[in-house]
């Protein structure tokens, strides 16, 4: 009977430890979806970047914990779960870096750049 108790213990300990990793990571990449979605098109560049690093941490994570520890993170072999992690999170940390760059809107409602010609110019 002890024993049966203390088995179900460490599974209900490995099973909230392995909840911990996945929230943190939830957690960090909803900051990021926050951030794109409060600020717009001004945030949309950090959104994605925080967004993308939370996946490249979950990447590591996943990487390094063992399959028992890792819980939600390991839904495949640990290769398929890294590599597919990293991907996702390089081209949203691309994707967050590459924005902002790309050209902010002006003030009267337009793309920055040079003048349009038209009927008015």
């Amino acid at each position: 009977m002890a024993r049966r108790a203390a088995v179900t213990k460490a599974r209900r300990e490995r099973g909230l430890i392995g909840v911990v990793p996945y929230v943190a990571v939830l957690l960090c990449t909803l900051a990021g979806v926050y951030v794109a979605w409060r600020d717009g098109s001004a945030g949309g560049g950090a959104g994605g970047a925080i967004a993308g690093a939370a996946l490249l941490v979950a990447a590591v994570i996943r990487g390094v914990l063992p399959a028992r520890l890792a819980g939600l993170l390991a839904s495949r072999r640990r290769v398929i779960d890294v590599v597919t992690l990293t991907a996702f999170g390089a081209c949203l940390l691309i994707a967050g870096l590459v924005l902002p760059r790309l050209g902010p809107l002006s003030a009267q409602g337009r793309m920055a750049g040079p003048p349009m010609k038209g009927k008015h110019g």
